[in-house]
């Protein structure tokens, strides 16, 4: 959601945007550089735990945002939280690894990218869900009434008419052309 917001709300250009989110690569690698050190010291409990506040003061400063914050506000933010997921990422991989022996490490290794996966595809999932429940909320019965004919879905099975090829919006008879080759699309 964050590229379409920079691009879409912002002005931003595909290019723009890519240079735009740099902050998350740079607190990544700022925060596992950070983890590396801080780790054999501290312990997994003290650097996770530090991982999650960075992260959390992160997303409070974010929830503070609106559509027109000034840039510097939004890649603080994003550095911030990237920091934190950078901080959090090797301690909870040492965590799993140390967890199974050592001759078992194939199947601690897929325990973590499995959870990790699912992880990132139940969040896509849910606020994917959140932000469509809310969009369309928002937008309603406020679409414009003088919508173009062409630009509505073509309806592909009308009784006694024939088809629609999507790929062209031609009509197409169900069988009997005088051009054999469309009787099999």
């Amino acid at each position: 959601m964050l590229t379409q917001y920079l691009q879409f709300v912002r002005g931003m250009r595909p290019l723009e945007a890519g240079v735009a989110l740099l902050p998350v690569a740079i607190g990544v690698v700022i925060g596992t550089a950070l983890a590396s050190r801080l780790l054999r010291p501290l312990g997994t409990k003290i650097v996770m735990g530090t991982a999650m506040a960075v992260m959390a003061v992160g997303l409070l400063l974010a929830s503070r945002l609106v559509a027109d914050s000034p840039y510097e506000s939004l890649a603080t933010c994003l550095l911030v939280i990237s920091v934190g997921l950078g901080l959090g990422g090797m301690p909870g991989t040492d965590s799993i690894m140390g967890a199974v022996p050592k001759d078992r490490a194939g199947v601690g290794s897929a325990t973590n990218d499995t959870t990790r996966e699912i992880g990132c595809a139940l969040g896509v999932a849910v606020l994917g869900s959140v932000l469509s429940s809310g969009y369309r909320d928002a937008i309603g019965n406020q679409s414009p009434a003088s919508v173009p004919r062409s630009a509505s879905p073509p309806r592909l099975h009308r009784r006694g008419h024939g088809r629609r090829s999507l790929a062209s919006g031609r009509r197409r008879s169900r069988g009997r052309t005088s051009r054999p080759h469309e009787a099999v699309m």
